[in-house]
């Protein structure tokens, strides 16, 4: 069991009022408090992030980093009580120190950003389960998912939580995408599935109900139009920046954009008589704020994973003149791979490349971070329909019965199960997908192949 400020009772499958009720009698960091009719005008804000991938420091123009989002949160919760912090979600993968470290320096992090729950994205899974067990022994606050299970158990801390944050007893569920997560021994159950079993329960102790979800904007709106007694869903997993909260039937939705860039407020008016929402401001706050000083223990703790692997990552290996975006480096990979092992095409997974290419100075870090995963290449025969349903405008110099695909494990992994190919049609190379593009700066002193 975990607790943090705000106390919360987690129980497998249940939410036990009894137990929430005496561990508040104890509790010195939040008073008991009163019956839910005692007070009939409440408030609460909740602060939440998503998508952050592990963006411990600011970016090339100053942008986020974890300890301004560790200064704005404590700056709130030293003003009121009545403060929530919730992460939607992929706090991992996604910068050299989560992938050398397998994702474990960011619950460190998080640890000391006073975050009180968070749910499991899918990249949380890109190491396994066994590195969830890790991440919940090094995390002192709970990471909840309803819907992931390992050979019928829960992966997650839990599915829900009752916590009760400064006289508001609010009912969080977590609930999991199943994209990208490729693991024989887990199975998913339906995000509207785990709502319809746990929310009435949480419903019966609870003021407010939260969907901490790591769905995506167009999932959480139909999660939100199908299940009922959800008031807010604080969402992750697409990325979305909205700057104020969506109401889709009765549920108020909100996502902070990612890496880190935006912290995100919800400011909630209840009555607490007929547990009506009276108002929902929200906003994105730009990371660092003006005038905002980094939090020194969080700061701490930051410098100290990034200076285990600042030696190899900050070395400078050519010159960039100007920025190139996502899709401007996805190209350039390719064309990279297609020069390096003269393949007929090459194929980067849009969702591949992670970051930009700044302009100046080329470091292995700026590689590292725009390719995070740790997948190998792979050669993948594809017939011409094949190739033409991957990439509508590829052109092709000559018929042949197969036309050669130089790609990554993790797009030849979807390819072999798309077409159903055999195992001669595919060629693994013993060799990390990034190396070739490092190699080929090393060389040219850039990355712009003709």
């Amino acid at each position: 069991m975990k607790i943090r400020s705000a106390a919360a009772v987690l129980v497998p499958g249940i939410i036990f009022a009894a137990a929430v009720l005496g561990l508040l009698a104890w509790s010195s960091c939040a008073p008991a408090s009163p019956p839910k009719s005692a007070q009939k005008i409440e408030t609460l804000t909740i602060l939440h992030t998503n998508d952050v991938h592990a963006h411990l420091l600011p970016d090339e123009r100053g942008r986020g980093g974890w300890a301004s989002i560790a200064a704005l949160i404590k700056a709130k919760k030293a003003s009121q009580p009545d403060v929530l912090v919730l992460d939607g979600g992929d706090m991992t993968q996604g910068t050299p120190v989560s992938s050398i470290f397998y994702g474990m320096p960011i619950f460190q992090v998080m640890n000391a950003s006073a975050y009180d729950f968070a749910v499991l994205g899918n990249h949380e899974f890109d190491n396994g389960t066994s590195r969830i067990r890790e991440f919940r022994d090094i995390a002192n606050f709970p990471l909840l998912s309803a819907n992931v299970l390992e050979n019928g158990e829960l992966v997650a801390d839990a599915p829900t939580a009752l916590v009760d944050v400064d006289g508001v007893r609010v009912g969080i569920i977590g609930v999991t995408t199943s994209e990208s997560i490729h693991q024989e021994d887990l199975s998913f159950l339906s995000p509207e599935e785990v709502v319809a079993k746990y929310v009435p329960a949480l419903d019966e102790q609870a003021d407010l109900i939260v969907a901490l979800s790591h769905l995506g904007y167009e999932r959480d709106r139909e999660l939100a139009l199908a299940s009922e007694g959800i008031d807010v869903i604080v969402g992750g997993h697409t990325n979305t920046k909205l700057e104020a909260p969506v109401k889709v039937g009765s549920t108020w939705i909100a996502q902070a954009g990612s890496r880190g860039l935006f912290l995100g407020e919800l400011d909630l008016t209840l009555d607490m008589e007929t547990e009506e929402l009276l108002s929902v401001e929200g906003k994105l706050i730009s990371v660092p704020a003006p005038g905002s000083i980094p939090d020194p223990e969080a700061l701490a703790v930051i410098q100290e994973w990034e200076g285990r692997v600042a030696g190899p990552m900050n070395v400078k290996i050519g010159y960039n003149p100007t920025e190139q975006p996502k899709s401007t480096l996805k190209q350039n990979i390719e064309r990279v791979w297609l020069a390096t092992y003269r393949t007929d095409f090459a194929y980067q997974n849009p969702g591949g490349t992670r970051a930009y290419l700044p302009a100046g100075d080329i470091l292995v870090r700026h590689i590292w971070t725009a390719m995070p995963f740790d997948n190998t290449l792979v050669v993948v025969d594809l017939l011409a329909e094949q190739v033409r349903t991957i990439m509508p405008d590829a052109e092709f110099q000559e018929p042949k019965e197969y036309y050669s695909v130089i790609t990554n494990s993790y797009a030849g992994d979807r390819m072999r199960d798309r077409f159903s190919l055999p195992a001669e049609r595919i060629h693994p190379i013993d060799t990390v997908w990034r190396e070739p593009i490092l190699n080929y700066i090393r060389r040219n002193g850039h990355l712009n192949p003709d």
